[in-house]
């Protein structure tokens, strides 16, 4: 993260790219779902003295306004290009946090104020000094100050909304008092009409009553709006009604905590019973995830059965700064960032979509950007089975729901995925690590047969190899799957040995040719009716046009093995007799054939199909100068030039000549 990042305590480059594709889907309304800031202060001027600049900058009131003020700037392009923001009060703009632990480890001494929590005094509404996370009156009229514009800026949100649609029946003057609660929550929980639309938010955290929503204030909202022709419902608030239990020991965070003495979730209850009863659909965050389902409801007799209303979970918006994990060595759970489309049409139907990214993907992708070749090993799953076997731990993270896929990462001709499972599926360890990694290494140190028809091991190959490593483990119990491209060789290893019999130097041809960058177009075509090729490709770079038959190679271009020469873009090159697979490549940094086991047989250089230049040739390809000032860490990467000379990208154009030519 940046500085910045750390001083605002904001996921900039996170909510950076959300605000890009939720701007790009031309979005008309974004209902942010809550913790827009860090907060968890007392936004007040008690207590500050106003004789130091640097104790009025420090106070809780100033960083609360300059963490609103931050996100408000963020938000600010993508309003100004047709999406209007809609703020949701989430617990950190309107809860205070005191005496109860420290600041993340490595966080206060970023922040403007190295606040940490225990030194926070928070005062109740009966103004005594209470430990533990409550909303306070304070928060609650900081949020009106920072926030209440853009929840009373009519026109403006009008500007945003299709032709014809007009924002209608705007109710922000919520008393509060019909639900017994001590404070104003005007601007907090409020409601607007869209023609037949009626969109609530409500304040999951007022003063007095944190965890509960305002029934009786939204039951007379409901009603009024359903009176005048509302059909469909939509209703916003920070924390989920059933909290989503990602995990067997995952705790109730949502509605759900508050409790009477018998145990009972009477307003969640109530709560719930109107969006049932309107049909509505239930918008919420808090939890760092992404999670849609239609509850378990629990009947007065005491059953069960699935609510007929939706409860969308997003709280997936950035934030990096609580970091969660499901157990000892594994995986954060929020750094999976996402939203949700929501489409209205005209006959009533309600079309929802998610759309998310997440961190691997992100660099990954960036990664792949910049390397020839990409290789990601990714030793997890995601799922929801039960243990395989005894002495075999999960290595997984539990699916937001039935039937859940991991996010694809995106992949291209020059990466290659290896899954350590199916999709949605888990993965497993025992007390030498995961199973997958194990599998794969064995194949890599020759205990286990990687075979391959070409003689250079593509993903496939090593695929096939783990998977007969992990079946014959009790229960077989993992299936590795591939993304990408399936040709691309993780390694440039020779295999040690082929069921298929004899490599054809004519396979590992095409092998060589699935390597390719794909950025560097090559196109290789006959010309006329004599044994010609014209080649045209990236110029600037080095040609090379290789032929394969039965008894081995031919260099057909450069006719010497150690030649070096600059090539135009476009040229021809004659090719010799009898070779019917040709490959030609024009590589971005110059080739040593001789490295190869390339020599001297009349006007070519040829090789042999043996060991050595089934082993030397595709190191010779694929990997290029072997010198140390392109292996060592210390020496590469050191200028432009040096990066040209240790480069490994090529491009390359395969082609089979019908026999006689």
């Amino acid at each position: 993260m940046s500085q910045q990042d750390y001083q605002w305590l904001q996921n900039s480059k996170a909510w950076s790219r959300l605000m890009r594709e939720i701007q790009a889907r031309q979005a008309h309304l974004l209902f942010f779902n809550g913790d827009m800031v860090m907060g968890y202060g007392q936004a007040t001027a008690a207590g500050v003295s106003t004789d130091s600049a640097d104790a009025v900058l420090r106070s809780d009131l100033v960083r609360y306004h300059t963490q609103a003020a931050f996100w408000r700037g963020m938000v600010a392009p993508l309003i100004e290009s047709g999406t209007y923001v809609v703020p949701v009060p989430g617990n950190h703009e309107v809860q205070c946090r005191s005496g109860t632990t420290t600041t993340p480890a490595g966080l206060a001494v970023h922040i403007t104020q190295p606040q940490v929590w225990a030194t926070v005094q928070c005062t109740d509404l009966d103004g005594q000094i209470v430990k533990g996370k409550f909303a306070v009156p304070a928060n609650e009229d900081a949020w009106r100050t920072a926030f209440g514009d853009l929840i009373l800026d009519v026109p403006r949100m009008n500007a945003t909304l299709p032709r014809g649609m007009v924002v209608s029946h705007l109710s922000a003057s919520t008393p509060g008092a019909d639900d017994g609660l001590r404070t104003d929550q005007r601007q907090l929980s409020h409601s607007f009409d869209v023609a037949d639309k009626h969109f609530v938010v409500i304040n999951t955290d007022p003063a007095g009553a944190d965890s509960s929503a305002p029934v009786q204030w939204l039951s007379q909202d409901l009603a009024a709006a359903k009176a005048r022709g509302a059909r469909q419902f939509f209703v916003f608030g920070h924390k989920p009604a059933y909290s989503y239990l990602y995990a067997a020991d995952a705790p109730n965070v949502g509605l759900d905590t508050r409790t009477d003495p018998q145990g009972r979730t009477g307003n969640r209850d109530a709560f719930w019973g109107l969006i049932e009863r309107y049909r509505a659909t239930y918008f919420c965050g808090h939890e760092h995830t992404f999670h849609m389902a239609r509850p378990m409801v629990r009947e007065p007799d005491g059953r069960t059965r699935q609510s007929r209303s939706w409860q969308v979970l997003v709280g997936s918006g950035g934030s990096p700064f609580e970091m969660s994990t499901l157990g000892p060595g594994q995986p954060a759970s929020d750094r999976h960032y996402a939203f949700a489309r929501v489409a209205v049409h005209r006959s009533g139907k309600v079309r929802i979509e998610a759309f998310g990214f997440d961190e691997l993907a992100r660099y990954t992708t960036t990664l792949a950007q910049k390397a020839g070749r990409l290789v990601v090993l990714t030793d997890t799953g995601r799922g929801e089975a039960p243990l395989p076997a005894v002495g075999l731990a999960g290595r997984f993270v539990a699916a937001p729901c039935r039937g859940d896929a991991p996010r694809a990462i995106p992949a291209g001709h020059n990466m290659l995925v290896i899954r350590a499972n199916r999709a949605g599926a888990n993965a497993f360890e025992d007390a030498r690590g995961g199973l997958a990694t194990q599998a794969l290494l064995a194949c890599l140190d020759g205990s286990a047969p990687l075979e391959s028809r070409s003689g250079l091991p593509g993903g496939e190959d090593w695929r096939r190899c783990a998977q007969q490593q992990l079946d014959a483990r009790p229960g077989k119990h993992q299936q590795l799957s591939l993304t990408g491209n399936p040709a691309l060789a993780p390694a440039p290893t020779r295999a040690t040995g082929s069921a298929a019999g004899p490599v054809r130097p004519a396979d590992l041809l095409q092998a060589l040719h699935a390597q390719r960058s794909e950025d560097r177009r090559v196109v290789a075509t006959p010309a006329g009716g004599a044994r010609q090729l014209t080649i045209s490709g990236p110029a600037g770079g080095y040609l090379y046009v290789l032929g394969a038959d039965d008894s081995g190679f031919t260099l057909l271009h450069p006719v010497a093995a150690a030649s070096v020469e600059r090539f135009g873009g476009q040229t021809n090159v004659t090719l010799a007799p009898g070779r019917l697979r040709i490959l030609a490549l024009v590589s971005e940094a110059p080739r040593n054939f001789l490295r190869a086991g390339f020599g001297g047989n009349g006007a070519y250089a040829t090789a042999p199909a043996d060991g050595r230049t089934l082993r030397d040739l595709p190191l010779e390809v694929i990997e290029g100068d072997n010198s140390p000032a392109c292996t060592r860490s210390e020496t590469r990467n050191m200028g432009m030039e040096q990066a040209r000379r240790c480069s490994t990208a090529f491009g390359s154009a395969l082609i089979d000549l019908p026999a006689g030519r």
